[in-house]
């Protein structure tokens, strides 16, 4: 399981803890959205302005293509999330 998995398994523990209080919840949901909000452009912006200068072509084109499959990576998860799957 990585990193991004027990994010959400931890994500997931909160959520249906049923001692924690809907306040609690609503809480940490609002502090995880602003430290998300502030840690989320600086790493798209170093990640599509990372300098591949010297990078073979098929480098170059994975490296574009690693943000879309990351986007990828979060939607299946959530979704698996949603459904209960995971």
């Amino acid at each position: 399981m990585g990193i991004f998995g027990k994010i959400v398994g931890r994500f997931r523990g909160f959520l249906s803890d049923v001692r924690a209080s809907v306040e609690q919840k609503v809480i940490g949901l609002a502090i995880a959205v602003f430290i998300a909000s502030a840690i989320l452009p600086t790493a798209i912006g170093n990640w599509f302005g990372a300098n591949t200068t010297g990078w073979s072509t098929e480098a170059q084109t994975m490296w574009s293509v690693g943000g879309l499959l990351i986007v990828v990576a979060i939607v299946i998860a959530f979704y698996g999330y949603a459904k209960g799957r995971r």
